[in-house]
């Protein structure tokens, strides 16, 4: 039955903010970090990252906060999965088509790794809640739509949205011990470029 409360028509992905008095689960600005859900099959499930680059400075951070990369504030109720891993059509998507889908917006800018306890003056006043967001909403779909009964979940992600795969997967396979958790990041290996052992002068 709480399957059936989001259920949405023709795989249209519906928005679910995390409550705003939410430690650990707001966008840069401070509104709330979100997620968008389509239920299907209840075993099956892919969960999505996206991406959008990320922020290093001050003034490049405080600017992303004033947009969709840095707030939820504009974010509209629903979206259609993209053609990808949240596709319905089964011609594109053979594995995946019938899965329950979760899209996870990309509002913190630090490529969904972040998990600081709150805004200080050592983060400019901003929250970078990456990874402590998508915590949160794992643990919502666990207590709200059966995540926890799950068989197989993947993990993917596209640009940052990838990096944030690499960075995730692992916590997400413990958290579901119950179920096969595998990662398809999407071009997210860029940090770092190479390593000091890669350099040609360097190697052994």
């Amino acid at each position: 039955m709480l399957l059936a409360l989001h259920a949405s028509s023709a795989g249209t992905l519906q928005k679910q903010l995390l409550p705003p008095s939410t430690p650990g689960g707001r966008c840069l600005d401070g509104s709330p970090a979100g997620y968008y859900f389509a239920a299907a099959d209840p075993k099956t499930w892919v969960i999505f990252l996206d991406g959008g680059g990320a922020c290093y400075t001050e003034d490049d951070c405080t600017k992303r906060a004033q947009g969709k990369l840095g707030s939820s504030k504009s974010w509209a109720a629903t979206e259609n999965p993209p053609d990808a891993v949240l596709s319905d059509d089964c011609t594109l998507n053979k594995h995946f088509c019938k899965a329950t889908k979760v899209k996870v917006p990309y509002c913190n800018g630090d490529t969904h790794e972040g998990n600081h306890t709150d805004a200080t003056a050592a983060t400019w006043g901003l929250y970078f809640h990456g990874h402590s967001s998508l915590a949160l909403i794992v643990a919502k779909l666990q207590a709200e739509q059966g995540l926890g009964s799950a068989d197989h979940v993947l993990l993917s992600g596209g640009s940052a949205g990838g990096k944030g795969t690499f960075a995730n997967v692992d916590w997400l396979a413990d958290t579901l011990p119950n179920a096969v958790v595998k990662g398809a990041p999407n071009a997210g290996w860029f940090f770092p470029g190479s390593l000091a052992t890669d350099q040609p002068q360097n190697r052994q």
